[in-house]
C-alpha cells in the first residue's frame, strides 16, 4: 500500500439529478471510514444542482466541481478520476444511485490492508425496482472471496455482476492504464476488465448500494450505433489481455462467447421493445463493419428459437401479447431465484 491509512475518494458524477442527488451525497458522507473525500462532479447541470450541493458543503470532506461545458457521462468520469480525486482508492457513485451500507468502505479497506496485491473490491447491489426482497446486511455472514485476476477475467461473462457503484478500485493503477478512456456505454466494465488483470479481486457477498433503474439509464438505450461501439467493452480487454501474454486460444473463446451473448441479448431487447428496425440496422452495420464477428454469431442467432418466437408473438398478437409474455417470463424467472 502507498500509505498506512489509505485515503478513499467517492466520486459522484451528476447531470440534472437534483431531485435524487441528495441521497447519493448523504449516503456517501455517512460512510464511517475516517480518511474519506467525496467529490460531486457537476457536468454543467441546468437544474438546481448547485443550490442543492451548497447545503452540504459545510462538511469539509465534500468537494464540488462544476464543468464549464458538458463533457458527457464518461468524460465526466474521467475528469473526476484524474483531476479531482486524491484518494489511493476510488469508488464511483452516479448521482442517481446511493449506498445502503455505511460500513462498506471501512470494511473493504480493512480487507485490502490485510491482503496482498488487491486491485479491486466488488460488492453487491440491488435495483430500486427489484422484484426480489431487499437483502439485509448481516455482518455475521459476510464473506470476502479472493480471486486471481486472470481467473476472474476468464470467468467474467455478461451475466457476471461487477456493479460500478459497489466497486472500490486502486485509483493510481486505474489512471496508469487509461481508465475511462473508452467512451462507450459500458465504459466501467471495459476499464475494470483490464484492471483486474493486474492483481487480486475481492468479491464481497453483501449488498453495498442501490442502482436506480429508470428509462434515463445509459444502458437502457437501444441505438444501434451505440451498441456497435459498445462491443469494445469486450474487444478492448481482449486486446489488452493478449498484449499481457494471456493464452490466445482461451482468449478467443472468451471473446467469442461474450460477443455472442451480448449481441443475442441486444437483439432480444430490440424485439421486446418492438424495434425490429434497430435489430436489423445493427446486424446490417455489424456485417459491413465487423464481418468476422457477424458471421461468427450468425449461427447462434439463427438457432435462437426464443427470439423467433418473440417475433411471432409480436406479429400475431401485437404489443399486448408481447407485453403479457415478457411479464410472464420475468415473473417465472424471479420465482425461480427467490429464496
Amino acid at each position: 500500500m502507498d500509505c498506512v491509512t489509505p485515503r478513499v475518494t467517492i466520486m459522484i458524477p451528476t447531470y440534472n439529478q437534483a431531485n435524487v442527488l441528495g441521497m447519493a451525497i448523504e449516503t456517501a458522507l455517512a460512510q464511517d471510514y475516517p480518511h474519506l473525500e467525496v467529490v460531486v462532479a457537476d457536468d454543467a447541470s441546468t437544474d438546481d444542482t448547485p443550490a442543492l450541493v451548497a447545503a452540504y458543503l459545510r462538511d469539509p470532506r465534500l468537494k464540488y466541481r462544476r464543468n464549464e461545458r458538458n463533457l458527457g457521462r464518461v468524460g465526466n468520469y474521467r475528469k473526476t478520476l484524474y483531476d479531482d480525486a486524491t484518494g489511493d482508492w476510488a469508488l464511483n457513485l452516479d448521482g442517481d444511485d446511493y449506498l445502503s451500507d455505511s460500513t462498506f468502505i471501512s470494511r473493504a479497506v480493512a480487507q485490502v490492508m490485510a491482503r496482498r496485491a488487491v486491485v479491486m473490491v466488488v460488492a453487491g447491489v440491488r435495483t430500486s425496482d427489484s422484484l426480489l426482497p431487499e437483502e439485509a446486511f448481516d455482518p455475521a455472514s459476510a464473506t470476502w472471496d479472493a480471486h486471481q485476476g486472470e481467473t476472474f477475467f476468464f470467468n467474467w461473462k455478461l451475466s457476471t455482476k461487477v456493479p460500478h457503484l459497489a466497486t472500490m478500485y486502486n485509483r493510481r493503477l486505474a489512471t496508469s492504464i487509461g481508465f475511462y478512456d473508452n467512451d462507450v456505454l459500458y465504459a466501467d466494465c471495459e476499464s475494470l476488465r483490464r484492471l483486474c488483470l493486474h492483481g487480486v479481486v475481492l468479491m464481497h457477498n453483501q449488498v453495498a448500494g442501490v442502482w436506480r433503474c429508470h428509462s434515463n439509464n445509459a444502458s437502457h438505450g437501444l441505438q444501434p450505433d451505440q451498441h456497435l461501439a459498445n462491443l469494445d467493452m469486450i474487444l478492448s480487454p481482449y486486446r489488452y489481455a493478449r498484449e499481457r501474454g494471456l493464452d490466445p486460444v482461451k482468449l478467443e473463446r472468451w471473446r467469442d462467447a461474450n460477443l455472442g451473448e451480448y449481441i443475442q441479448r441486444y437483439i432480444h431487447r430490440c424485439i421486446e421493445s418492438q424495434r425490429l428496425d434497430y435489430a436489423a440496422g445493427f446486424l446490417d452495420k455489424l456485417r459491413v463493419q465487423q464481418p468476422a464477428i457477424f458471421y461468427s454469431v450468425l449461427p447462434r442467432l439463427i438457432g435462437d428459437g426464443r427470439a423467433i418466437f418473440k417475433v411471432l408473438l409480436l406479429t400475431v398478437g401485437g404489443n399486448q401479447l408481447m407485453e403479457w409474455a415478457i411479464t410472464s417470463w420475468h415473473r417465472r424467472s424471479s420465482q425461480a431465484i427467490a429464496p
